[in-house]
């Protein structure tokens, strides 16, 4: 997996799979701008109507009113994905399939937080090893008996490999603890991992199909 991690590195392949969307249609800032622009520009002899003057303010509540609606709606329709398997097109037009861990807003946008396995599809690997932190993993040990957990930290050694320290966690995803209650770690290196969860934020447009 090092191998994978530094081509990707090398290539500068992006670990986020959202997507930038053009909009060419005008907004409430828009809208407001135009209607300012008018009233600066108006004929002082002969100055906007009253009534037109407030019919385009009511267009102007109106649009503000849908564009609310619909950023609500597009929450509540992320939030009631939460937990579900998708499928999505990144960037590169390839269908992927992660499951929604959760939701971003950002510029009023509402995005979900998708986890790729990134053993699946190698373009979502980490290009840092400190990109691998918090990322929810499965290895097999020396005896091939697989573990999951949640990585804490992730060095690279002087033969050139990863090695992952990760807590271990059951399979409700508590973190295990020995007989003296100390939260159970273990460190290997990043060959023996068998997955990994890479949380990726993916544009509610890009989701092609949902399955519970």
């Amino acid at each position: 997996m090092s191998n994978v991690i530094n081509s990707a590195a090398n290539t500068g392949t992006s670990t986020s799979a959202t997507a930038a969307n053009s909009n060419s249609s005008l907004g409430k800032d828009d809208f407001l701008k135009l209607l300012v622009t008018q009233l600066q520009y108006q004929n002082p002899l002969d100055p906007m109507d009253n009534t037109e003057f407030v019919a385009q303010m009511a267009q102007f509540s109106s649009l503000e009113q849908m564009q609310n609606l619909n950023a609500t709606m597009a929450n509540m329709h992320a939030s009631n994905l939460i937990g579900s398997t998708i499928n999505f097109s990144n960037d590169s037009g390839n269908l992927i399939t992660g499951i929604v861990g959760g939701t971003s807003t950002s510029s009023g946008v509402t995005s979900l937080v998708v986890g790729v396995d990134a053993v699946q599809y190698p373009a979502y690997l980490p290009t840092t090893t400190g990109d691998l932190v918090n990322c929810a993993v499965s290895w097999t040990d020396s005896s091939k008996v697989s573990h999951s957990g949640v990585i804490q930290s992730a060095t690279v050694d002087s033969n050139g490999t990863i090695q992952v320290t990760a807590v271990e966690t059951d399979s409700s995803g508590a973190a295990l603890k020995d007989s003296d209650g100390k939260i159970v770690t273990s460190t290997f290196a990043s060959q023996q991992i068998t997955r990994l969860i890479v949380p990726t934020t993916v544009d509610l447009s890009k989701v092609t199909e949902t399955t519970k």
